[in-house]
């Protein structure tokens, strides 16, 4: 792995992983503060409202504690790109049914960027390792 695929499989989760922590707590916060709850009452809606955001800081913390591995595994990047597709794939289906104004589209713009940050990374370590064998 050549230095600037170091840096990159080095900064990749940690910035992801501080995005994640830091999505996940605004929106728990946004749940909790009364002023800022957007949502109706119901049990269904309060139980999907927390869920979501905790798992999200739960992401955030395991994709920024990854980089501190001696080595990329293969999990951390299995991590790193099935969520940034999923939100990316979520995104794009609900950007146009809900008025979000700016913030949606940050955010899947934030999505494609992880996501194509990822296939680079993995093309060009598939790339090597298809050239050691030669």
């Amino acid at each position: 792995m050549n230095h600037q695929e170091r840096r990159v499989s080095y900064y990749l989760p940690f910035i992801q992983g501080i995005y994640y922590a830091l999505l996940g707590l605004t929106m728990l916060s946004s749940r909790i503060i009364p002023h800022l709850y957007f949502f109706d009452e119901s049990s269904r809606t309060a139980y999907l409202t927390t869920l979501v955001p905790v798992i999200l800081v739960v992401i955030g913390v395991a994709l920024f504690l990854a980089k501190n591995s001696s080595r990329q595994h293969s999990s951390t990047a299995v991590l790193g790109v099935g969520i940034a597709f999923s939100l990316l794939s979520h995104h794009s289906f609900f950007l146009y049914q809900f008025d979000f104004g700016g913030l949606l589209w940050l955010d899947w713009l934030m999505q494609f960027t992880f996501v194509l940050s990822w296939i680079w990374l993995l093309y060009w370590q598939w790339i090597e390792k298809k050239f050691e064998d030669i």
